[in-house]
C-alpha cells in the first residue's frame, strides 16, 4: 500500500463510521478493531510532521492502524459516541475445529513450512508473535456492549504464553513431522536483503519484535464474564490442521480432515462415519480419490507422509510381512485394476490362495484408474459392497472414505 492508500483505507473509513454511528437513535457501544502492535500511543491530534515520521518508521499500513486508532478515540469523544476498542493478535483458526479463512501472515509461515520451503526463521529466540483463537475473540467482543466498565477502554487479546515464534514453529514442525529450519535470520538483516530472495513482505517486518503487551485488563475483563482463553498450543495445532486439510485455501475445507486410526496420524476425506475406507497406494494421496468418494455419495480419504512411506515400502522384509498379514486376513478382499495394469503372477497368485477375494477389472485404464475412470471405480465398489457376500454397510449401500 501507498500511504495514501493505506490512509483511505484504515482512516478515512474510520472516521466516516464514526460519524454514521453518532447518528444512530440507540446506539450501545461502538466497538473498534485495532490490533495489538497499536493503541499506546497519544490520541490526540496528529500534525502533518508526526504523520509523516510515523508512516516513514512503521510503513504503510502499520502507520495507519495508529492513525486510526488515534483519531477513532479523538473522533467518537468529539461526537459523542460510546467506545471500547480490541487490540487482538495474530487471529487463528477456531479453538474446537481449528477454521480459519485467514491464509496471510503467520498462515503462510505455516504454508511453507508444510510445503518444505522454509529455509529460516526471522527474529531471534525472543521475537513474540502472538495469537488468539478467533470463537475467543468474538465472545470478548459480544460482551463488550453489554459491560458498562469497557466503555472508553481498549483490551489487548492475545495469549501470553504463546511460544516464542521459534518455539511456535517448532510446534507445529513436530505436528505435521517435518523438519523445523534451524537457521535464524535477524530482522535487520532480512529488512536490507532484496525481497526478491527473502519473499518477505516489508509491511509484516515491525512485527517480528520481542514486545510484550498489556493484557491486565483483558484478563479482568474475561474473569469477571467467566471466559475462559483456549488452550493455545491445541487451538495451534488445531488450526495448523485446518489449514494443511484445506491446502492452505487452495481447496475446500468441507470433509477434510487428520485423523488417527490406529495411533497413526493422518488424513482423511469424506464422512467421518462412513464404514468404507479407501486406502490410495502410494505415492498418490486421498485427493485422488476425491471424484470416487463424491461419487459414492458416503465415503472418505486420507495420506500420510508418501515419501517416508514409499522408502519404508522398499523393504523386501516389509513387503514380506504385508503378505503374511494378508494371507492370514479372514475377511472380504476386493481388488480393482485396470486393463492396461493387470496382476502380475504373484499378485494373482496370492489373491488365489485367499478364502473370499474377488478382482474387478476397469477396461481402457491402467495403474490408476481412479485418476480416469472415478465413476465406474465408484460403481464397482458399490456394487460389490451391495453384494450378498460383501460386509454389511450402511444402508444406502454407498459409502465409504477416503485415507492413506
Amino acid at each position: 500500500m501507498s500511504a495514501d492508500e493505506a490512509r483511505r483505507a484504515n482512516v478515512d473509513s474510520v472516521r466516516a463510521i464514526v460519524a454514521f454511528a453518532a447518528r444512530l437513535p440507540r446506539l450501545r457501544r461502538l466497538v473498534h478493531v485495532s490490533g495489538y502492535r497499536v493503541g499506546r500511543q497519544d490520541p490526540l491530534h496528529w500534525s502533518e510532521e508526526r504523520r509523516r515520521e510515523a508512516y516513514r518508521a512503521l510503513g504503510a499500513y502499520e502507520a495507519s492502524k495508529v492513525e486510526a486508532d488515534a483519531v477513532f478515540q479523538t473522533e467518537a469523544e468529539r461526537l459523542g459516541v460510546p467506545w471500547s476498542i480490541v487490540n487482538p493478535a495474530s487471529v487463528i483458526g477456531d479453538s474446537v475445529t481449528g477454521e480459519s479463512g485467514q491464509y496471510l501472515g503467520l498462515a503462510s509461515t505455516l504454508r511453507d513450512l508444510w510445503q518444505g520451503r522454509l529455509a529460516a526463521v526471522p527474529g531471534n529466540a525472543r521475537t513474540f508473535v502472538p495469537v488468539v483463537a478467533v470463537d475467543y475473540l468474538a465472545r470478548f467482543m459480544a460482551l463488550l456492549p453489554l459491560d458498562e466498565t469497557a466503555e472508553r477502554a481498549s483490551y489487548w487479546l492475545l495469549d501470553d504464553d504463546t511460544p516464542a515464534l521459534p518455539g511456535l514453529i517448532a510446534l507445529v514442525a513436530e505436528h505435521y513431522r517435518v523438519r523445523a529450519p534451524r537457521v535464524r535470520v535477524p530482522v535487520a538483516l532480512v529488512k536490507r536483503l532484496p525481497r526478491r530472495l527473502t519473499k518477505a513482505d516489508p509491511e509484516t517486518l515491525t512485527f517480528l519484535s520481542a514486545d510484550r503487551y498489556p493484557t491486565g485488563s483483558a484478563r479482568a475483563f474475561a474473569a469477571r464474564h467467566g471466559l475462559t482463553m483456549p488452550d493455545t498450543a491445541t487451538t495451534i495445532r488445531r488450526w495448523a490442521d485446518h489449514l494443511a486439510a484445506s491446502r492452505f485455501g487452495d481447496a475446500p475445507a468441507d470433509g477434510r480432515r487428520f485423523t488417527g486410526p490406529g495411533g497413526v496420524r493422518t488424513f482423511e476425506l469424506g464422512e467421518p462415519a462412513a464404514p468404507t475406507v479407501v486406502l490410495p497406494g502410494l505415492p498418490v494421496n486421498a485427493d485422488t480419490w476425491a471424484p470416487v468418494v463424491a461419487a459414492l455419495g458416503r465415503a472418505r480419504g486420507g495420506a500420510a507422509t508418501a515419501a517416508r512411506l514409499l522408502a519404508v515400502a522398499a523393504s523386501p522384509r516389509w513387503r514380506a510381512d504385508l503378505r503374511a498379514e494378508l494371507a492370514r486376513y479372514p475377511g472380504h478382499v476386493h481388488v480393482v485394476v485396470g486393463s492396461r495394469d493387470p496382476l502380475g503372477p504373484e499378485g494373482r497368485a496370492l489373491l488365489d490362495a485367499l478364502p473370499r477375494a474377488t478382482v474387478t477389472v476397469i477396461p481402457g485404464t491402467g495403474h490408476h484408474p481412479q485418476l480416469t475412470h472415478p465413476e465406474d471405480v465408484a460403481q464397482a465398489v458399490g456394487a460389490w459392497n451391495a453384494s450378498p457376500g460383501a460386509p454389511a454397510v450402511s444402508p444406502s449401500g454407498r459409502s465409504a472414505r477416503s485415507r492413506g
